[in-house]
């Protein structure tokens, strides 16, 4: 709701692990429609609906929430590079 354009980094599951960087909403757009999709029981055999419904209801509630906020939200900071193995130490 905040940031709708604002682009994360996901690991996807394709060999090993592919970090690819996307929007937001197309994001938690997909996480929130399998999450709906299990909650109705039909993906996973023997799993609790209980637990994927508390998920959506919890999106749905902070979706809800967040929406007054968002004309007084200052946009998101834009990230630097992405360091990677001694690179993310400091100088002592």
């Amino acid at each position: 709701m905040l940031y709708p354009r604002a682009r994360v980094w996901i690991l996807v599951p394709f060999l090993l692990f592919l970090p690819l960087r996307l929007p937001a909403w197309l994001v938690l757009g997909f996480w929130f429609v399998l999450q709906a999709f299990y909650s109705t029981g039909e993906a996973i055999a023997e799993a609790g609906t209980v637990a994927y419904l508390a998920h959506v209801a919890g999106f749905v509630a902070g979706m809800l929430l967040a929406w007054p906020l968002k004309p007084g939200t200052p946009p998101p900071p834009e990230p630097g590079g992405i360091l990677f193995g001694r690179q993310t130490r400091r100088a002592w």
